[in-house]
């Protein structure tokens, strides 16, 4: 029979390992640490894909291979406390592999390793893996997670119990943790260890995977700073002129400018521009573009044409800079948390999504909250899912009032990976331009020159080439990618048309979010920094042209500085203390207690609320449903290709015809069912959704 032949061969197969084990098990202590190095130079095989660099990181850095070994021993150790200590010896052996096989999966997606904090936003990768992994990979993953799966529930009857000595396993432990201990301490007194991740993907080769992994399972959010209290806060806002306020002060009120005051940091007057220089207080437009970067700063590339001639072309007319962001390949969200908070993401544990975490907890200062105190209302826009990185989550958090995603869009196209094309976000700003009587912020993030960038011709019409010493597929990867950014550019200059002719003053502030994941080093480019891309201030009015290097936390600041606007605590602090030889210390210190101390920034509470986001600009609206054989005809307003019908709270097969049309493909049977329209992610998840209404209600008609 089929199952006797499965269990005679798994049989066979465990026949080997039950040998080895079972000579190691008579000696448990030789077994864990024969297994923990053997786990370790796995480890680093699959981290740094080469068998070779495997071996030489014990030559390279031996007090870092010692506490890695150390650090999977541990965790090996724990068995000795169950009966079935051979069973979760395993066990742990083959978690600690499978990490580190997807690791070496994850790098070869993009530039940052894998850590602890990737297991949080595993939803979001589930809506995009199709783009990573062709359905033949994503299968054979899938038969790899059973094949182990099966194996262990095998291995677990197969392996059997021993007696638990207690009093071994405790001095094992404590005896590991002593040694882990020692080792721990000589190796960041010899600088041979840090917990301080600046760069995450050199973390993980100068310092283990085990280590780092671990760093980042157990280092979250902020220490809080030895200097810290709330005498040092007030000293900080004392030094900044920023006044210590009670709750009865953060009533937000709109700040109005006094009549003919006009900001000359700013403005420049001409007669000319009247509608636009009326000293009104003009709209932001922010553009997060993804993988965005002047491809020239590539040392020894060349291009049959410039790439990005509209934004080079911006640079050098307006205000602009390098913008260093806290990422490469990959962590959009956190390039977009460092420019709307102004916070850093040095502060925080090893490879943190505060997106992922703090976040989803609490609302905290930001530029929408800051520009509301000005008479302003908040619009985010992302042409991808709205769930992807819990925007739809965090940005309530973050003071926005409405959040269009991708499924909020109608008439957009699909680049060839099938990331929606950016040319759609320009009439998605134009609508929130339109949508309020205030004045606005507009935050958009865009999406189409992201990756997995293909190593074989996937457009026949591509426009740009490139020359570079480089093995065919990486080239082909390159084609792709500038041919993207050639048309992100060219939204680009789409976009500034259309905000040249809009009818109130505008300002708008492009930036990169960091670099592809291209296996470019700092040496590769002219200014030396993989971690910078650069930023342009654009206004369809006359601005003063003022260029400056920033920080991405510093952007924000930036830009209200040159509106004349200094609300906001660390708004104000960067307009005043960026030189101070303090800023980072007192910058660590105002965060902390902004996000886990006692916010003594603003008299001990916190005067930002979660706010009541709605989702798209217009609601989805269910009006009437018309019946034409067994086709039903449902009607209404701003339906899209997303839009759902749901029936008595199940998800139903739908056509989507245009904005005021759906269809459902089959005869209602009962007309006492309860209906409703949903906007829903390829996961199903709704984002928002119509008034449930009875179909006789929306006069069914035969």
């Amino acid at each position: 029979m089929l199952k006797d032949r499965i269990i005679s061969e798994l049989d066979n197969r465990f026949k080997a390992i039950r040998i080895f084990f079972g000579k190691l098990s008579r000696k448990p202590m030789k077994q864990m640490v024969v297994l923990s190095i053997a786990v370790y130079f796995i480890l680093e095989t699959l981290s740094s894909r080469s068998p070779l660099e495997g071996m030489l990181s014990v030559v390279d850095n031996p007090l870092m291979s010692i506490q890695n070994t150390l650090i999977i021993f541990l965790t090996l150790s724990v068995a000795n406390f169950i009966s079935r200590r051979n069973f979760i010896v395993l066990l742990i052996s083959v978690s600690w592999i499978l990490l580190g096989f997807s690791n070496f999966l994850l790098l070869g997606y993009r530039t940052t390793p894998l850590t602890a904090a990737d297991i949080g936003i595993l939803k979001s990768v589930f809506d995009i893996i199709s783009v990573y992994m062709n359905p033949i990979q994503v299968g054979l993953v899938v038969l790899l997670v059973i094949a182990v799966f099966i194996s262990m529930i095998y291995a677990f009857f197969k392996i059997g119990k021993t007696k638990v000595q207690f009093k071994n396993a405790i001095i094992v432990f404590c005896c590991t943790l002593a040694m882990l201990s020692a080792v721990n301490t000589l190796s960041f007194r010899t600088n041979s260890l840090t917990d301080n991740f600046t760069n995450i993907a050199q973390a993980f080769q100068d310092y283990g995977f085990a280590y780092c992994f671990s760093i980042s399972l157990i280092d979250r959010g902020i220490d809080e700073p030895k200097t810290y209290s709330q005498e040092v806060i007030e000293d900080v806002l004392e030094d900044i002129e920023y006044p210590i306020k009670s709750e009865e002060d953060y009533v937000h009120e709109v700040v109005l400018l006094k009549d003919n005051e006009i900001n000359p940091f700013l403005y420049v007057i001409d007669s000319s521009e009247d509608k636009k220089n009326d000293g009104r207080k003009p709209n932001i437009v922010m553009v997060q573009l993804e993988s965005f970067f002047d491809v020239n700063h590539l040392k020894d590339f060349s291009f049959s044409e410039d790439p990005t001639p509209i934004f080079n072309q911006l640079k050098k007319d307006h205000s602009s800079g390098f913008l260093t962001v806290p990422s490469i390949g990959a962590g959009t969200a956190n390039t977009e948390f460092e420019v709307l908070t102004g916070m850093s993401l040095n502060f925080f544990g090893a490879g943190e999504y505060p997106y992922k975490t703090i976040l989803k907890e609490k609302s905290v200062e930001s530029i929408a909250f800051n520009l509301e105190e000005q008479g302003y209302r908040s619009h985010a826009i992302h042409n991808n899912t709205g769930t992807f990185y819990s925007r739809h989550y965090v940005y309530p958090n973050l003071g926005f009032d409405s959040f269009s995603s991708v499924e909020y869009m109608r008439d957009y196209e699909l680049n060839p990976l099938g990331w929606v094309k950016d040319k759609v976000i320009t009439p998605e700003i134009i609508k929130a331009l339109k949508a309020t009587e205030e004045q606005d912020f507009v935050f958009a993030v865009s999406v189409q020159p992201h990756g997995k960038y293909p190593s074989e011709v996937v457009d026949e019409n591509q426009r740009i080439t490139v020359t570079a010493d480089l093995e065919e597929d990486k080239l082909i990867g390159y084609e792709y990618f500038v041919n993207q950014l050639h048309e992100t550019d060219q939204f680009i200059g789409d976009l500034t048309q259309q905000l040249m002719k809009y009818p109130e003053p505008v300002v708008l502030v492009l930036y990169g979010d960091h670099l592809p994941t291209m296996g470019i080093e700092d040496e590769d480019l002219t200014n030396l920094n993989k971690f910078q891309t650069e930023y342009v201030i654009w206004s369809n009015f006359d601005i003063n042209k003022m260029d400056k290097n920033l920080m991405a936390y510093q952007l924000n600041a930036y830009v209200m500085e040159r509106l004349g606007y200094d609300n906001g605590v660390l708004s104000k602090f960067h307009q005043m203390n960026a030189t101070a030889e303090d800023y980072m210390d007192t910058f660590l210190l105002l965060q902390y207690d902004m996000l886990y101390g006692q916010m003594n920034v603003y008299g001990g509470f916190s005067p930002h609320h979660r706010k009541s986001m709605k989702m798209g600009l217009a609601p989805i609206e269910l009006t009437s449903i018309s019946v034409r054989g067994e086709t039903v005809f449902i009607h209404g307003n701003n339906f899209t290709k997303a839009s759902a019908v749901f029936m008595d709270g199940e998800i139903q097969e739908t056509w989507y015809v245009d904005k005021n049309t759906l269809i459902l493909p089959f005869e209602i049977t009962d007309v006492h069912s309860k209906l409703f329209v949903a906007q829903v992610t390829p996961k199903e998840y709704k984002l928002s959704k119509s008034k449930e209404i009875e179909i006789m209600d929306l006069f069914v008609i035969r």
